[in-house]
């Protein structure tokens, strides 16, 4: 069928802040010879956690964060192959103010 993972490549974008953090999951389909591909506008997953990464848990719920979505993964795909982007914006926040 055409719908099966095999079809799509996945990424995790991670968007760590100071207040707390989101993860999305994205899909696009693979099509041959073609480099440039566009991404589905609609997460395939997507969560928060309202608690940020300069928090003692912030690490620790980052980790339940990527389980979740690693979970939301079709089962025949390697999450190994799935790229992971993080931007972390609160400690350049953090560290602007003392400059003030």
């Amino acid at each position: 069928s055409m719908s099966t993972s095999a079809n799509f490549g996945y990424g995790c974008i991670i968007d760590a802040g100071s207040s707390g953090s989101r993860i999305y999951l994205y899909r696009w389909p693979k099509e041959e010879g073609n480099a440039l591909t566009k991404v589905e506008q609609e997460a395939l997953f997507n969560d928060e956690r309202s608690v940020g990464i300069n928090d003692a848990r912030g690490i620790d719920l980052l980790d339940e964060l990527l389980s979740l979505t690693k979970a939301a993964l079709p089962p025949d795909t390697d999450p190994s192959d799935v790229p992971i982007y993080l931007g972390a914006t609160a400690g350049m926040r953090l560290l602007n103010s003392e400059f003030e």
